[in-house]
């Protein structure tokens, strides 16, 4: 099943978020933790942990996402278990209806 462009657009923000926030936890560990100015250490230490806070909610998010991803999938196969011949009809109207509309476009 190819993945349509939302899920493929959600793919790619989710990628560059995380390589947002990877980027970012290599840089806090680069720098020189030795310098002694205490801003500096402050901002540091604010960072991280807004850091680990937001790897966090992104997890969170990935997991929420995928459990309801899972269960509209379990949903609909539960119903087109109990009504086949509904279902088939709805894919053949559906069919039929984008054969219209693509033989329209030529």
């Amino acid at each position: 099943m190819t993945p349509s462009p939302t899920t493929a657009t959600q793919d790619q923000l989710a990628q560059d978020l995380r390589a947002v926030v990877n980027d970012a936890d290599a840089l806090l560990k680069q720098v020189d933790r030795s310098s002694g100015d205490t801003q500096l250490d402050a901002l540091r230490e604010r960072l991280a942990s807004q850091l680990q806070r937001v790897k966090h909610q992104f997890n969170e998010f990935q997991d929420t996402t995928a459990d309801r991803a899972r269960e509209a999938a379990r949903k609909a196969d539960l119903t087109v278990q109990a009504h086949p011949y509904a279902a088939i009809g709805v894919a053949a109207a559906l069919g039929a209806a984008a054969g219209l509309l693509m033989a329209r476009r030529r």
